[in-house]
């Protein structure tokens, strides 16, 4: 049996800039709280991203992020601030977070909105992939990320792989306010 793979939004190191130096900074949240002691004592890998836009990053910064991070069992997924603002803010935060709290969403389901959500979860994908072996393990989280399980599992058939929600799963009746709602449905089964 290999790792246990997370692949999440974020990370559990959050990195931020101060003074033009790198900051890392231990991220609080459920989830980091809840597998903290694993990742620590089994061998894992987390893949997400580290918080802040690519943009403001050379790449010696991206080197020196992904080096310390290692020492973690973290892999950095950068992301641009355009991609987060399309992708997080746009989409998964706009469109997804409503209908998944049962609130009528604006404007948010955009063509650019989803190209970008669609994006970045194949972005995602690739880099479990590239990082990760068939017999390992993995676990993928939550609503921004809807569309990696199927895309993980048409490259690797027999991988084993999960989902896991941390909110409820919507009724039919709001799932099927996004044009999209097919697609998410069988990206996360």
């Amino acid at each position: 049996m290999g790792k246990l793979i997370i692949v999440s939004n974020r990370l559990p190191i959050s990195v931020r800039k101060v003074d033009g130096e790198l900051e890392y900074v231990q991220s609080i949240g459920g989830l980091p709280t809840a597998l903290a002691s694993y990742t620590e004592s089994k061998p894992s890998l987390w893949i997400g991203w580290p918080g802040i836009a690519s943009d403001d990053l050379s790449e010696k910064d991206k080197t020196a992020i992904t080096k310390e991070l290692s020492k973690s069992n973290c892999l950095p997924v950068f992301l641009t601030q355009k991609q987060i603002d399309l992708f997080y803010s746009g989409y998964s935060n706009s469109v997804l977070w409503p209908i998944f709290h049962y609130i009528d969403f604006g404007g948010g389901d955009t063509k650019a909105n989803w190209q970008a959500y669609f994006e970045v979860n194949k972005y995602f994908t690739d880099i479990t992939i590239k990082h990760s072996a068939p017999t390992d393990t993995i676990w993928v989280h939550d609503y921004q990320l809807l569309l990696v399980p199927e895309m993980l599992r048409v490259k690797r058939r027999r991988q084993r792989i999960g989902f896991f929600l941390h909110i409820p799963f919507p009724t039919p009746e709001y799932l099927f306010k996004t044009p999209h709602a097919a697609n998410l449905l069988t990206g996360a089964l």
